[in-house]
């Protein structure tokens, strides 16, 4: 959501992106994510294989690891995660300038737009997997 960042960023989280990421994050936290991105705090924003990253105030490093899961309706789970803001309390509990990440990382199912699901895990079995697992092997 916002990645290309010509969408109109609302004030409100929409209730879309709250659904979606309610396992891990509050809707305060929530809230305070998308003032990050309002606030144009987050650059230089990436994806590489099923990570999100980001820039936060142009020096700190944000990632997030998807992983796909069918033990919750939301079908993926945040694996892994690292603020270098916030350091060892957001390997605990993932903190806003996460939150702001995981809204960015949003973008809707290709056979469900109402949907919405980590733009990194989109690229399963699809020719963009299969060229990149070609690269990386050799």
């Amino acid at each position: 959501m916002y990645a290309n960042f010509s969408e109109t960023i609302p004030l409100k989280v929409p209730v879309q992106a709250q659904v979606c990421l309610r396992p891990w994050f509050e809707h305060t936290l929530l809230q305070e994510g998308l003032d990050i991105i309002r606030e144009g705090r987050i650059e230089h924003f990436f994806f590489y294989r099923q990570i999100s990253a980001a820039l936060c105030e142009k020096s700190n490093p944000l990632t997030i690891l998807f992983d796909e899961s069918k033990q919750i309706k939301q079908g993926f789970t945040l694996k892994e995660h690292s603020c270098s803001i916030c350091g060892h309390r957001a390997v605990k509990k993932p903190c806003h300038h996460l939150a702001a990440l995981a809204i960015l990382s949003l973008s809707p199912k290709p056979k469900d737009k109402k949907k919405l699901f980590p733009t990194p895990l989109h690229f399963k079995d699809t020719g963009w997997q299969k060229i990149g697992s070609f690269l990386t092997t050799g």
